[in-house]
């Protein structure tokens, strides 16, 4: 691990301590994350989430509130900054604030890991209940057929803390890194599978009706491409519609893959697989960032895609759903995220 003017640098990776942002990645030679150069440009605007950690809530709670929590009837309102709803933890949410660390720990192998914490106050962005929250970025090497393949591992993990006026928290964590595997300034052209395309249906605003489908154009585990604009995605898909058996740290559940992708050009392979319920994929249609002095150039449109594993959007407002992001005193609420890349 070494650190130079705020990045923290470990195999190809580099991360800042603003939002615990994954700020590179290189695989092959070539960065395949979005970000800014200088860790400085994040705290003056990063309206994309580029590389950010999540939270309290990833994605959207439905008309800036939690409700029925911890009793019937009760509503706690959010900051609203997407519609009615309350995105990505609000206003001023986690990718915005500043983690401490990273704690270096090597295991026996050499596999370094790096870990940022976080002390969220009582009604932060309104939510109620404070928390203990640490992630974990995990770097190693993998060979596989006589190709070094690049490794991630992103472990949450929060309890609520000593000093909480509250005994419960509602929280769902997730990574905003968007990715371009190619060589142009678009992901067309890149190869995108599904294994399984159930997708969680969503409304007008974007809020799950509760029903399940499967993506209309796109089979499940059958390879499709992205175009200059189609398909336009930003969809949730469900790893698991057995929602009572998602339990509130789902580390100990088996890792399912979310989402397999690669680029003829460069021929950079990505993989990603969780366990958590659900992910939400984004093709970027409204990515829109200036040049900035530090020389990042300018990000547009389909600049990169998201892969977003979590829990299920809204899950706090609804009966059914709620037990896999609400958290209380004496329990854990953990997940595991591995990305993979290599270039064949």
């Amino acid at each position: 691990m070494t650190s130079v003017s705020g990045i923290v640098s470990s195999g190809p990776f580099k991360f800042i301590s603003q939002g615990a942002i994954v700020q590179e990645w290189l695989v092959g030679g070539k960065n395949i994350v979005l970000g800014f150069h200088d860790p400085a440009e994040y705290a003056k605007s990063n309206p994309a989430y580029f590389g950010a950690t999540i939270g309290r809530v990833a994605n959207r709670l439905a008309n800036g509130q939690i409700k029925d929590i911890p009793h019937e009837g009760d509503v706690h309102p959010l900051p609203v900054n997407n519609g009615t709803n309350t995105l990505h933890g609000g206003i001023i949410g986690w990718d915005k604030k500043h983690w401490t660390g990273p704690v270096k720990k090597v295991s026996s192998d050499g596999t370094e890991t790096l870990a940022y914490s976080y002390k969220s106050p009582h009604l932060d962005e309104q939510f109620p209940g404070s928390l203990d929250v640490v992630v974990r970025y995990t770097v190693r090497n993998e060979a596989s057929n006589g190709i070094d393949v690049s490794v991630l591992e992103i472990e949450y993990e929060a309890e609520i803390a000593a000093d909480s006026p509250e005994d419960w928290a509602v929280l769902s964590l997730t990574n905003h890194s968007y990715f371009n595997i190619g060589d142009k300034s678009s992901i067309e052209g890149t190869k995108v599978t599904i294994p399984d395309t159930t997708n969680i249906e969503t409304d007008e605003v974007d809020i799950p009706t509760g029903r399940f489908k499967k993506f209309p154009g796109i089979e499940s585990g059958v390879p499709f491409e992205l175009g200059a604009d189609e398909p336009d995605i930003d969809h949730g898909f469900a790893l698991t519609t057995d929602v009572a058996s998602v339990p509130i740290d789902t580390r100990g559940s088996e890792e399912k893959t979310c989402i397999e992708l690669y680029h003829p050009s460069t021929g950079i392979n990505l993989v990603v697989s969780s366990t958590e319920p659900a992910f939400q994929f984004y093709t970027g249609k409204y990515i829109e960032t200036e040049a900035r002095d530090d020389g990042t150039p300018a990000y547009g449109k389909r600049a990169g895609f998201c892969v977003e594993p979590a829990r299920y959007t809204n899950a706090a407002n609804v009966p059914e759903w709620k037990h896999m992001v609400l958290l209380k005193k004496g329990e854990v609420y953990g997940s595991r995220t591995t990305w993979k890349a290599w270039r064949s």
